[in-house]
């Protein structure tokens, strides 16, 4: 595995497991807490997290710099917190989510005008 800023595609379904797989493993745990924070605890957020990197791998993730895939792979973990509002979810769970995708925008933006 190359962890320069552009990398070669992997080469081979192996190579890309093993790619996967060691990506999966360092970002694991901070795409499951992303969602875990914005979702009530009857949604099963172990689903949704292997949703993304199914998502990731099937876009081409992994033919990203390094840099970005932890930033990639979380806005894949936005998109489905918005669709579960979007796809009309018990309202108790959604209000929640909703709650914290706003927060998430308020933040991003205070962000945006400091710099």
């Amino acid at each position: 595995m190359n962890s320069v800023a552009t990398r070669e595609p992997a080469n081979t379904a192996s190579e890309s497991r093993t790619e996967l797989t060691a990506i999966t493993r360092q970002h694991e745990g901070a795409v499951y807490t992303y969602l875990w924070r914005r979702l009530r605890p009857s949604v099963n957020v172990g689903e949704l997290t292997h949703d993304v990197f199914y998502r990731f791998y099937t876009s081409g993730g992994l033919d990203l710099p390094r840099s970005t895939v932890r930033a990639r792979l979380l806005k894949i973990a936005r998109e489905l917190l918005e669709a579960f509002v979007r796809d009309g979810n018990p309202a108790d769970q959604v209000a929640w989510t909703e709650l914290c995708l706003e927060l998430d925008d308020l933040v991003a933006s205070r962000r945006a005008t400091a710099e």
